[in-house]
């Protein structure tokens, strides 16, 4: 039923790494276990034995061509990666098709024209990278001359766009409260684009075509430290990915996790760069580097634990810098002995103003 590799996999190169675990997925039932460690020692042959030689180092990217879950255990400096890949002959899934969505864009353009109503379901106001490229999408589309429904369930008065986010104007905005569907809101619109992947199962059977924009995140990736085959984490992402919803992915590597865990084939919309907004300096004339770091310091994935042992390195070896740190949360740093100046969720205008006033952006997730 199940086949476990405890460090073994460093001792093969990648190609033969992945050779192997292909060949073993042919004898197994369920599953196949490995752990191997995060960071390999430099190892050759051991008491005359060249099979002991490490010759690589695996990352949880490299088994995206498989149906896994991911778990990561601390020891000391250094620690063990789990992988469970499930045998995809037992994880089949029958995805329902939405075969109608070509035929609803159609009969919308016929009755409306170029232009459409477009629903957009916003999963929260904090922020992130996926709900900025939601925004600037909404922006985009209302510019192009389409008109702009707004969507978000809270049981507050608030206003949808976040504080965050300026210059968008949106043709009506709409709060759901919290236990109520969004099926019973959108029926004015043309064509739905859902924000998170949990809204894809309330959304499943819509009358309204629904487009989901995947942005990536950690779940997607395995990476939700339950290696079990019935964790609730997993059973949300296959309810989400096995229904008739058409789904867009930001880059080939999401459609690639889609279509190896799910069998869920998407186009691909990669995110983009507003130059207009954000542009280099073309001249600085401060002497000082300055190092720049973006992201979520609670979200281990974005490896922002590395980069401070990187910076560390680097100011013992006597280059001076200044460090700031743009995120959501204050991250709780002790004992670091160069300059950081934490930035707490900017105005995007601020935003950009940091990129242009830095040297390195130093960028460290999977």
């Amino acid at each position: 039923d199940i086949i476990i590799l405890i460090d073994v996999l460093e001792h093969f190169t990648k190609v033969e790494g992945k050779l192997l675990i292909e060949k073993l997925c042919e004898h197994i039932n369920k599953s196949i276990i490995i752990s191997t460690p995060l960071y390999p020692d430099t190892q050759k042959d051991y008491i005359g034995n060249v099979y002991e030689e490490h010759k690589s180092r695996w990352y949880i990217t490299d088994f995206l061509d498989f149906d896994f879950s991911y778990k990561y255990i601390p020891i000391g400096n250094n620690g063990a990666q789990l992988i469970n890949i499930f045998n995809k002959k037992s994880t089949s899934y029958k995805i329902k098709r939405n075969n109608n969505f070509n035929y609803y864009l159609r009969t919308i353009k016929e009755k409306n024209g170029d232009y459409l109503k477009i629903g957009y379901l916003l999963p929260h106001r904090n922020l992130t990278g996926g709900m900025k490229m939601l925004l600037e999408n909404m922006k985009s589309m209302r510019n192009r001359g389409h008109k702009v429904y707004a969507f978000l369930k809270s049981n507050d008065n608030e206003d949808i766009v976040p504080d965050w986010y300026n210059n968008i104007e949106i043709d009506k905005k709409i709060i759901i409260p919290i236990n109520d569907s969004f099926k019973q809101y959108i029926k004015e619109c043309d064509i739905i684009i859902a924000g998170w992947m949990s809204q894809l199962i309330e959304l499943d059977g819509s009358d309204v075509p629904i487009i989901y924009w995947e942005q990536g995140n950690e779940w997607l990736f395995g990476d939700y430290n339950d290696l079990s085959p019935f964790s609730n984490i997993r059973n949300l992402l296959i309810k989400c990915f096995t229904n008739q919803v058409s789904v867009v992915s930001c880059s080939p590597t999401i459609a690639k996790i889609l279509n190896a865990r799910f069998n869920k084939d998407s186009f691909i919309i990669p995110n983009g760069i507003d130059t207009d907004f954000y542009y280099p300096e073309e001249k600085r004339t401060e002497k000082e580097i300055n190092i720049l770091m973006v992201g979520n310091p609670y979200l281990r994935f974005k490896g922002f634990d590395v980069a401070l042992k990187g910076l560390r390195k680097v100011w013992e070896k006597g280059y001076k810098f200044n460090v700031n740190w743009v995120c959501q949360m204050v991250p709780d740093v002790k004992g670091i002995e160069f300059p950081i100046n934490i930035i707490k969720m900017p105005s995007q205008e601020d935003l950009a103003k940091i990129y242009r006033n830095s040297d390195i952006l130093v960028f460290t997730s999977v």
